[in-house]
């Protein structure tokens, strides 16, 4: 499994979440994708942030992988790739150019703005999802500020248009970022727990 950060970086956070999924029984990677930002102490504080390309992304993803090829323990034939907040829609990305087993997408890839062609964007999510080889785990909050329901159903209805397998799921009274145990203000541990246990469930079905 290989954890794709928020926008804070790779910060303890996404640590911790790296080291319960390997509790779980998966081998974990969790990389720095924005290691190219030059004040990694207001980035983590979100005071700044990276705004990392598509191409980017497949590129980092690909070094990611090629770096476990020596482990013994990581089974390349069965990859997933989880992104959560901004780079939700990169494991989107990369699985349409790349074939791995399984995408998992938290609070992430379903804004109006991933739709866009732009020089970050330089494909149509839409068209990305139509070559998509796996199956697509989303977790999403109905209090969400930034995705609405009915973003969230436009990337329901592409994965359904395309015959994508796919297990989304909306949390009652989830805000945005609710995953995140450091920010009280957003964390919502019973959401969190159960959301966690849909992505396990799923990666176990999956893999």
């Amino acid at each position: 499994y290989i954890f794709m950060h928020e926008r804070y970086g790779l910060v303890e956070h996404t640590r911790d979440l790296a080291r319960r999924c390997a509790k779980d029984g998966f081998f974990v990677l969790a990389p720095d994708f924005f290691f190219k930002h030059t004040d990694k102490q207001a980035l983590n504080a979100g005071n700044s942030r990276y705004d990392m390309t598509d191409p980017e992304a497949i590129d980092y993803l690909n070094a990611a992988l090629a770096s476990l090829q020596s482990e013994p323990s990581a089974d390349l034939g069965r990859v997933a790739i989880g992104g959560y907040c901004q780079t939700g829609r990169h494991p989107l990305v990369f699985a349409s150019h790349v074939k791995i087993s399984a995408v998992v997408i938290w609070y992430g890839a379903a804004s109006k703005r991933e739709w866009n062609i732009n020089e970050r964007q330089p494909e149509t999510l839409e068209d990305m999802i139509a070559r998509l080889p796996c199956p697509v785990f989303g977790a999403f909050g109905a209090d969400d500020h930034i995705i609405s329901r009915e973003d969230v159903t436009r990337l329901r209805d592409s994965l359904e248009a395309h015959n994508k397998s796919y297990d989304i799921h909306f949390y009652r009274g989830a805000p945005h970022g609710w995953l995140n145990d450091t920010m009280p203000g957003r964390y919502r541990k019973p959401q969190a727990e159960q959301g966690w246990a849909d992505q396990q469930k799923f990666l176990a079905r999956v893999l």
